[in-house]
């Protein structure tokens, strides 16, 4: 499984991008990377302002799946609605409404506006209904 925003466990090394992983106890003193030997490492996480490496590959991949959920996300940190438009059928997924929030600035309009179906439920609650909206969309019948 891929991280979306990397993990605290493992570091970057700037040099060659090589990401090795080093567990909880890091030492950040005479740290260097096991690949090029560069000093230069840092936590592999995004961090406010920085752009995901994995974000491009969200796009590809909503462009070529059919189904697209979002669970319990205000979609501020990565654009989901643009998800939600490259894909065929969409659910989201929040106990509550989000507006449509950029970079730009506030939308007039609500995430779940751009979505094919909405949950305002927490995950725990529409469980049951999000599995039979899956069903659906694997058989076909829906």
């Amino acid at each position: 499984m891929d991280h979306l925003h990397g993990t605290l466990t493992d570091l970057r090394c700037e040099a060659c991008r090589h990401v090795f992983n080093v567990g909880y106890n890091r030492q950040e003193e005479g740290a260097f990377c096991p690949s090029c030997g560069s000093e230069r490492i840092r936590h592999n996480v995004v961090m406010f302002g920085e752009a995901a490496p994995a974000y491009l590959l969200l796009h590809q991949v909503a462009a070529e799946a059919g189904l697209f959920i979002a669970v319990g996300t205000s979609g501020q940190a990565i654009d989901i609605v643009d998800l939600a438009r490259s894909t065929p059928q969409s659910i989201y997924f929040n106990p509550k409404r989000e507006r449509h929030t950029t970079a730009f600035g506030d939308h007039e309009k609500y995430i779940d506006e751009y979505f094919s179906k909405t949950i305002l439920q927490t995950a725990t609650e529409g469980a049951e209904e999000m599995q039979a909206d899956v069903r659906r969309y694997l058989t076909g019948s829906g």
